[in-house]
């Protein structure tokens, strides 16, 4: 039996909770806000109602998606974003590989089951972009 396992049982018959950066991070997680507003979110700034949105990360790739519907002409669309993402710590930065937008996610910290990223825009601190809560 390895010592990570062995922790594990011993936190679990000891009734602890040990620490959110010994969990995996690996998994779907929900989009809950954008801008600190939960979805739908209407971008005013944009051309957009984001209606919903996913994040899975799995081993060291992951998968964004993000679902709207333009306020112009009502189409709805699905903007993506593929690539690998490393973990230290409760930090995650991402590498993209494909997407159909740009969706420029620039890091994000894990806090337990909660996800909070900035994306979009002009790259970190820029007023364009849109900072992010996905829960698991």
């Amino acid at each position: 039996m390895t010592r990570d396992r062995r922790m594990g049982l011993l936190c679990l018959a000891a009734g602890l909770a040990c620490g959110s950066s010994t969990e995996p991070e690996e998994g779907t997680y929900r989009l809950h806000s954008l801008r600190h507003t939960p979805v739908p979110y209407v971008d005013t700034l944009g051309c957009c109602t984001y209606t919903g949105g996913r994040l899975a990360l799995d081993a060291q790739d992951y998968d964004l998606r993000l679902y709207f519907q333009n306020n112009t002409n009502a189409l709805v669309d699905t903007a993506f974003e593929r690539g690998t993402y490393t973990a230290r710590g409760d930090s995650l930065a991402f590498t993209p590989l494909q997407g159909n937008y740009p969706l420029s996610l620039s890091g994000a910290v894990r806090q337990r089951d909660t996800l909070r990223l900035a994306l979009g825009g002009d790259g970190p601190g820029a007023s364009d972009q849109f900072p992010a809560v996905f829960i698991r």
